[in-house]
């Protein structure tokens, strides 16, 4: 149930972020606008950074005007 859903939220999280810290390193603290976009930009170049944007874009446009 809830106690489930809590632990794979925080699993997804916590991957997240070490994936990010493996990929900017120490430097992670000094990317404050789009850190996880940097990191994709690591992976995958330019179209990467993009893509992640644009992701969240979509993302946080599909919760517009749901909150009351």
């Amino acid at each position: 149930g809830v106690l489930a859903g809590l632990v794979v939220v925080t699993a997804i999280y916590l991957g997240v972020q070490f994936a990010a810290r493996g990929l900017l390193g120490p430097d992670l603290a000094s990317h404050t606008q789009a850190p996880l976009a940097d990191a994709l930009a690591v992976v995958l170049g330019s179209p990467g950074r993009t893509l992640m944007l644009l992701a969240a874009v979509i993302w946080v446009s599909a919760f517009v005007g749901q909150v009351p």
